[in-house]
């Protein structure tokens, strides 16, 4: 084979490979989605119940750079074993993670209060009715127009 025709060939499966990758890079997680996976499997939570994510859903960025996000937590098996919440906002990473593992109830640290994006209410009612943790240990904040 002359050296025109091996040139051709070369440059053939290199290009060949270059779109291969391209389409491979395409096909697997965002660098988004592969930070959250990350930051969701070196948690402590995670690693005690010996499970990892391998797939987040992601939600619309809104106006403000935040990403909801929704995981299964899967055991060794595969078995889906819990569900991981949260957000992720850019420019600062993943945040408000909120867990709830098969067969125990949600950590109520994490709980999702107040209201949602679309206008509805969430569990915890309106802001000056939740709970906090933020208040000395009280189960909601001080009244100021209680007397004491």
């Amino acid at each position: 084979m002359s050296k025109k025709k091996w040139a051709a060939v070369i440059g053939g499966l290199i290009m060949i490979g270059m779109i291969a990758g391209a389409v491979l890079l395409m096909m697997g997680p965002s660098s988004e989605e592969l930070n959250i996976m990350n930051a969701i499997n070196n948690q402590k939570r995670v690693i005690d119940h010996k499970g990892h994510v391998n797939k987040v859903i992601l939600e619309k960025k809104d106006h403000d750079g935040v990403m909801p996000f929704e995981a299964k937590i899967l055991n060794e098996s595969g078995v889906s074993i819990g569900t991981v919440k949260g957000r992720r906002i850019e420019g600062l990473g993943t945040a408000g993670l909120w867990y709830a593992f098969e067969g125990e109830p949600p950590d109520p640290e994490r709980q999702h209060h107040g209201h949602h994006r679309d206008g509805q209410q969430g569990p915890g009612g309106p802001p000056d009715q939740q709970g906090s943790h933020d208040h000395g240990g009280q189960d909601k904040p001080p009244n100021p127009d209680t007397p004491k």
